[in-house]
């Protein structure tokens, strides 16, 4: 989970917000609770070494980001076929033995003895490691669908291969299944405990747990929370994830839980001397946390000057351009096509551009986008249910929008995209604008029956309700 969530859904627990903002479901803009029904979208994933985008959007299921939501795995959601594993490059590596050729035959066979045994031992040592390497790539690139069938039958085989097991932790956690991700990150910092990223996730996990028990329970899980945090700083006082999540721990607790606003700051500034691109985007989240929209596209724009071939960089402008009050299109169009240059086999770019067509009404132009994507990504549709919530905010061709994110329903969702309860409830909002209310209680209620804590799900069920007697 994307530090600043993390250590903001741990704050509100003891600290709830008093400006009068609510927990956001996700994909949904947080802002005031008026705007509740207004959802917008955010296509953000977080990726390891680099800061979360600063699209305006706070909360992205399933990945817990929204406070008080169930973390169960979700009824009716089927396991994603493996696709075919990725040939490493020791696959076809092998000792021509039968080619050497020496004089002495007993020095050819203990050679050749010795070459099959070391063939036998290495490459499946090797293979592991190039699949590990292979599984965090796909993770970083936000495909995690595809990393789960590298990562589970490797802790099959081998459950005390602590890289394996962290992995796993990662991927449960981002499926949203709270459960699941526990155990493994507690095996990873068993096996290895000098290893600053496994702490860190079993922190993450920590705060996962902290942020939907109650008041009781929650701050026994804060204090794990932050004792893991500790320790993964103590094993890397430069691990980049670890010191965002401390900044942003440090910026919203409250004294007597720790917080010094003036610490985050001096921590921002850390991250921008040890990596300027995450630097520039915590920068920029520690002005969002103070409502300064200007300071945040300064040090947006500062963070793609740093490095204009970041990906993470230009989504997190793109996605900025994309959200009120300081929307521009044109900008926020030109920085998605820019990512997608840089990387088109990811989804991000594509929902912020599918979310700028959709606004502009270029319905060719969304087609081809989102075609693009799906043949690129096939495995990840948000930028479909992306384009719903644009077309929702914008009242607009609300049953291409209900095409939408039926098909967005139609497959597993990807890690760290919207579950199906918040796809339901997004193709409720479509229903009831369309005035047909019976439909959109029933989506609700699906949503409900899903996740019994999406409070925004059970508001709208209220609200349609009421007005459909």
């Amino acid at each position: 989970m994307e530090p600043s969530l993390l250590s903001q859904r741990i704050v509100e627990q003891f600290s709830p917000s008093a400006d009068g903002r609510q927990p956001v479901a996700h994909g949904a803009s947080r802002g005031p609770a008026a705007h509740a029904l207004t959802p917008v979208p955010s296509p953000a994933r977080r990726e390891r070494g680099v800061r979360q985008p600063m699209d305006g959007v706070r909360a992205i299921q399933p990945r817990a980001h929204a406070l008080g939501y169930s973390m169960s795995p979700l009824p009716g959601l089927k396991e994603a076929d493996a696709p075919e594993k990725p040939k490493d490059k020791f696959s076809s590596f092998y000792f021509p033995v039968s080619n050497f050729h020496f004089r002495t035959s007993s020095f050819q066979l203990l050679f050749s003895s010795f070459c099959l045994l070391l063939s036998a031992f290495c490459i499946p040592v090797s293979a592991r490691a190039a699949d590990h390497g292979n599984a965090e790539a796909l993770i970083e690139a936000g495909h995690w669908k595809r990393a789960r069938a590298i990562v589970e039958p490797r802790v099959a085989a081998n459950p005390r291969d602590a890289q394996a097991v962290w992995l796993l932790s990662r991927i449960k956690l981002a499926f949203g299944y709270l459960d699941g991700a526990l155990v493994p990150a507690q095996q990873a910092v068993a096996l290895e405990d000098g290893n600053s990223d496994y702490h860190f996730q079993l922190a993450q996990v920590y705060g996962e747990m902290a942020a939907r028990a109650s008041m009781f329970a929650a701050a026994g899980l804060a204090h794990k929370f932050k004792g893991e945090l500790d320790a993964s700083l103590a094993r890397n006082p430069k691990n980049l994830d670890a010191l965002d999540a401390l900044m942003q721990y440090s910026y919203q607790a409250p004294g007597l839980m720790g917080g010094d606003k003036g610490k985050a700051r001096s921590i921002a500034d850390q991250l921008v001397q040890l990596s300027p691109v995450q630097g520039h985007l915590a920068q920029a989240e520690l002005a969002r946390e103070a409502k300064d929209e200007a300071k945040v596209e300064e040090s947006l724009r500062q963070a793609v000057k740093a490095d204009p071939k970041n990906y993470e960089a230009q989504t997190a402008l793109a996605g900025f351009y994309t959200n009120l009050p300081r929307r521009n299109t044109d900008e926020a169009e030109k920085h998605a096509r820019e990512a997608l240059r840089l990387d088109p086999g990811r989804a991000k770019a594509y929902s912020i551009l599918a979310k700028v067509l959709a606004l502009e009404r270029r319905w060719n132009e969304l087609e081809a986008v989102l075609a693009a994507s799906e043949k690129a990504v096939p495995d990840d549709l948000a930028p479909y249910f992306q384009s719903t919530n644009a077309l929702l905010e914008a009242g607009v061709e609300l049953q291409r929008g209900e095409a939408y994110v039926r098909k967005y329903l139609g497959q597993e969702p990807e890690g760290e995209e919207p579950d199906a309860a918040h796809a339901h409830r997004l193709l409720g909002l479509v229903l009831e604008k369309q005035g047909r209310r019976q439909q959109a209680i029933s989506e609700l209620e699906t949503a409900v029956q899903m996740n019994p804590r999406f409070k925004e799900a059970k508001e709208d069920l209220k609200r349609v309700k009421a007005a459909s007697r």
